[in-house]
């Protein structure tokens, strides 16, 4: 755990046999928390197994003023495109896309929205994104949207970071307010290189959001990175 200023960051980065390559705290690891616009990715994968569902439709995105399909709309995280469907998923459904990508160990127990999201730990974040990084055992047509939007993301979205983007990494933000407080926090969740994925991470800043979260991963790979690669 690092304190820098007003804000603590936490981090965990591990290769995809689920050993430890650098921890911030073990604690950390167990930290359960609302994981904000990373549950779009359960709802995006979700959405393939609704039979009126496209995922080159577009929706108009006011916040971002243009239409978005659904890779822009996990690259941008687009409300007002998720918001769209969130209604009509049954929630059986979500829950069952929670499974298979690995963020829920069962389908009990959780509701999921947009506003208010089940507590989940660190290590079902970092084991979601094993799971998208090996592309195994996943549906194969809404893993490729999946992926390409975390891709996008990093390319021209809220994770959008020229560095990071260079070195390969796909991920995806999320930013989410403690039930018991006003103050918000931030995440970054991703893997990379994104053609040969070799490592997973997630990125934590208390009192930020998820931009701030893609800041501290950008410092981290520019220590870490041609030392772990070269």
């Amino acid at each position: 755990m690092i304190n820098i200023l007003f804000f603590t960051v936490s981090y965990a980065v591990f290769d995809l046999d689920g050993n430890v390559i650098h921890l911030s705290d073990p604690a950390f690891l167990e930290k359960k928390l609302h994981p904000g616009s990373i549950m779009k990715i359960v709802i995006a994968y979700a959405l393939f197994k609704m039979e009126n569902f496209s995922p080159v439709e577009r929706v108009y995105s006011s916040e971002w003023k243009r239409s978005v399909n659904l890779e822009e709309a996990i690259a941008l995280s687009s409300k007002d495109y998720f918001y769209k469907w969130i209604d009509e998923i049954p929630q059986s459904t979500l829950r069952k896309a929670g499974v298979e990508l690995g963020l829920f160990m069962d389908t009990t127990g959780y509701s999921v929205d947009l506003e208010k999201n089940p507590l989940i730990s660190i290590r079902r974040i970092l084991f979601m994104m094993m799971k998208l990084a090996k592309r195994e055992g996943l549906s194969p047509e809404p893993l490729g949207y999946i992926l390409r939007g975390m891709r996008y993301s990093v390319l021209y979205g809220t994770s959008k970071n020229k560095f990071l983007y260079n070195i390969g990494v796909a991920g995806k933000t999320g930013t989410s307010q403690y039930t018991d407080h006003w103050r918000t926090y931030g995440l970054f969740a991703g893997f990379l290189p994104f053609n040969e994925p070799r490592i997973v991470f997630v990125f934590y800043v208390d009192r930020g959001v998820g931009r701030d979260a893609v800041k501290e991963c950008e410092k981290f790979m520019k220590r870490w990175y041609s030392h772990y690669f070269h």
